[in-house]
């Protein structure tokens, strides 16, 4: 059995701050081996090894709750997760950005769960690493070993202690990823010390990815499309409570690229900036606004009746007619086209539980209407004419607009 270096926990620091990086060592994965009986067979943890083992954790427990990207929160996660059981050989493994995203949002409830089905054929990609394996490439790059243990802690969604610590990174109650350290004897034997791991990473990376997704941040701040949608499911289920009417704006800049054509990506960017700052200003605190794609946004209207949404839809479009932006010495005019759409508010009588899977074809229906409605207008600097429906007609498995957006929501 190979044996390993221990690495000495950093001193106190201020909560918030991160530690130095733990060093690149030249070791590989490829020297790990399987355990053999007297591994797994070894004798219990003694207490005071436990209890330094326990603190060493707890002490790096404030680094993983301070807001960072999910990638750093996976290096501060393997920092800690070394320090606490003592070695330098450890990687994190998880789905990419665009598949966590679409977990979270699963699992924060704007999009139908589909099941574990769906993760076995989604690629496990190394997010950070102390040893031999690279940030950015495939699980299965690594060992056999070390990766069948990794893959086993995933599928699983269990402690996996055969060759060294592998331990699920849990989203909700789903893994999304592991956590491996190349640790063998008592450490790697006793429960607690990964238990308490696992629950902390699980709670540190949902708070990140929710974090990545609703700070939007690079048009203006805005949030995500994936959070705007989760926001439009509650805007619908408050509007069924209440007996309101809810709406949605589909915008887009006309010939957006040709403004990158003509005059590069950097007027481009100034353009959707301005755009963003625009329709922050003039809609109402309790509405949502977010990307939906490169060039068009989502305006939520939450109790909002189709006549106030046109209203604001022209009021918009009338801001634009002198909207320009600034790029090297150019003055860059903008346009915006509108689509509208409208639900109805619901019959009282008429409304019984509102689960998930109507609030998704409520969603979608309207989103698909109100695509309908920008199409007739694209590219003119108009506003289309507002598409209203009701509840009973969103229910129905017939309609035409539900079933054609229900095909294009993310699966």
């Amino acid at each position: 059995m190979m044996g390993f270096r221990t690495i000495q926990p950093h001193a106190r620091r201020p909560l918030g701050r991160a530690g130095p990086p733990l060093p690149i060592i030249s070791m590989p994965f490829s020297s790990v081996q399987p355990a053999d009986a007297s591994a797994r067979e070894a004798p219990a943890l003694p207490p005071e090894q436990r209890a330094e083992a326990m603190r060493r954790l707890l002490r790096g427990v404030p680094d993983l709750f301070r807001i960072q990207t999910p990638d750093d929160l996976f290096a501060a996660l393997l920092r800690h997760a070394c320090l606490a059981f003592g070695t330098e050989r450890a990687f994190v493994a998880a789905y990419a950005d665009a598949d966590l995203d679409e977990l979270t949002a699963e699992v924060e409830g704007w999009m139908t769960t589909r099941g574990d089905v769906a993760l076995t054929d989604r690629p496990l990609v190394v997010r950070a690493s102390t040893g031999g394996a690279q940030p950015g490439s495939p699980l299965d790059a690594l060992p056999p070993a070390v990766r069948a243990a990794s893959l086993q802690a995933v599928r699983s969604n269990a402690l996996w202690t055969e060759h060294g610590i592998a331990m699920p990174l849990r989203l909700g109650t789903r893994a999304v990823g592991a956590l491996y350290l190349d640790v063998r004897g008592p450490l790697a034997q006793d429960p607690e010390i990964p238990a308490l791991l696992m629950e902390t990473a699980a709670t540190a990376l949902e708070g990140a990815l929710l974090q990545a997704m609703t700070s939007g941040g690079r048009v203006g701040e805005l949030p995500s499309r994936a959070f705007v949608l989760r926001r439009l499911r509650q805007s619908l289920r408050s509007s069924a409570r209440r007996g309101e009417a809810c709406s949605l704006l589909r915008a887009d800049v006309d010939a957006f690229a040709e403004v990158n054509r003509q005059h590069g990506s950097g007027a481009g960017d100034l353009a959707l900036h301005a755009v963003a700052r625009m329709l922050r200003f003039w809609v109402r605190d309790t509405d949502i606004v977010g990307r939906w794609g490169p060039d068009e946004f989502l305006v939520v209207l939450p109790d909002t009746p189709a006549g106030g949404a046109l209203k604001l839809a022209r009021r918009l479009c009338e801001q634009t007619d002198q909207m320009g932006v600034e790029s090297a010495g150019r003055h860059v005019p903008l346009r915006l086209s509108f689509g509208a759409a409208s639900l109805l508010p619901p019959d009282p009588d008429g409304i019984g539980v509102v689960d998930t899977g109507w609030l998704d074809r409520l969603a979608a229906g309207l989103l698909e209407r109100a695509g309908a409605s920008l199409d007739e207008v694209r590219g003119t600097a108009g506003v289309g004419d507002i598409r209203t429906c009701t509840w009973s007609e969103m229910e129905s498995p017939a309609d035409a607009f539900v079933a054609a957006a229900m095909a294009r929501l993310p699966r």
